[in-house]
């Protein structure tokens, strides 16, 4: 799933002008805040989890940094993560071959 988490971070890097490893790194932090990162380490985030991440954790998380328009900056990565959602697929089939 690290895939998922620098496409978000890369465009949530070009989105806000800030390093890419900072982005990545608010993702993580949101991932926690949900209390989902240990999906994330198992491989086992789902697309489903990682939306609920973005409107809640992220969100919370840009605001509180000031970002412009949170709302807006959401938007444009659901519609990155929908536009890439076979990554989700090709891991569940990756994991459910290495069962």
């Amino acid at each position: 799933m690290s895939a998922v988490i620098n496409l978000l971070g890369k465009n949530l890097s070009d989105i806000l002008e800030k390093p890419k490893p900072a982005c990545v790194g608010l993702i993580k932090l949101a991932l926690k805040d949900q209390g989902i990162e240990d999906s994330f380490n198992n491989n086992t985030l789902t697309l489903q989890s990682t939306k609920e991440m973005l409107e809640n954790s992220l969100k919370k998380r840009l605001k509180t940094i000031n970002a412009k328009d949170p709302e807006k900056i959401i938007e444009k990565l659901e519609h990155i993560l929908r536009e890439n959602q076979a990554i989700f697929t090709m891991s569940k089939n990756l994991r459910d071959s290495e069962s």
